[in-house]
């Protein structure tokens, strides 16, 4: 799920909105989302269940639609800040503080993904370049993806699932609650290195074509991945 929301962040856009924005992030996001949502309560439904018209909690995994939506409008605002990442992990950290947010709307995973939605559109905007483009990164690279392979098997028994997910309120564990926000912390660090180092070993070069591409124009997207 990190991946995915670095991602998002990469093809996010902190310009502030106006008629078109709106509408492509509408096109694109919640129309998608109240397609398929009564699609898949029909499917339940001839499945012998009870069809439920989700509107606030999207079932499955389409609840990341809503949670993208109120991700990239307020990029805008969350981008002009003087320290970005620093507002965006204290609301992250705090949040854990102030009760269940709950699922509606996507208002927690919302909340505690923003500083790898706002990392992705930096990325997006060019940072970090060196390490996606110079050549000896990849071994770094590899040597991550291979420590959090040997730390989930080790571990994969001993770490709460919560933990991981980092959308619940925060429980009191072995360092206690008042410790609680530096196990968010050190999850969230992790999940970046470890999206980090994945994103590193993507091939850069396109695939190869059977036959001679056609001439169709530059992708819009082209100069806003580094890797």
């Amino acid at each position: 799920m990190p991946a995915f929301v670095i991602l998002a962040g990469v093809f996010g856009s902190a310009v502030p909105g106006d008629g078109r924005r709106a509408r492509v992030l509408i096109g694109s996001v919640l129309v998608p989302a109240a397609i398929f949502s009564p699609l898949f309560s029909l499917e339940v439904r001839l499945s012998g269940g009870e069809f439920t018209l989700h509107v606030t909690q999207l079932p499955r995994t389409l609840w990341f639609l809503m949670s993208l939506f109120f991700r990239r409008l307020p990029l805008p605002l969350v981008a002009q800040p003087r320290y970005p990442l620093t507002v965006t992990t204290v609301m992250t950290l705090s949040a854990g503080y102030v009760g269940e947010p709950g699922l509606a709307y996507s208002v927690s995973r919302t909340i505690v993904h923003l500083p790898l939605f706002w990392i992705g559109w930096r990325i997006g905007q060019g940072a970090l370049r060196g390490w996606f483009t110079n050549p000896r990164t990849p071994w770094p690279a590899i040597g991550g993806l291979s420590a959090s392979v040997a730390v989930g098997v080790w571990w994969h028994r001993e770490i709460p699932g919560t933990r991981l997910s980092i959308r619940h309120a925060y429980t009191a564990g072995p360092l206690g609650l008042e410790w609680a926000w530096a196990v968010r912390l050190l999850v969230l660090a992790f999940a970046v290195g470890v999206v980090l180092c994945l994103l590193r070993l993507v091939p850069r070069r396109p695939a190869p074509h059977p036959s001679p591409p056609r001439e169709r124009p530059a992708s819009p997207f082209a100069c806003r991945t580094p890797w």
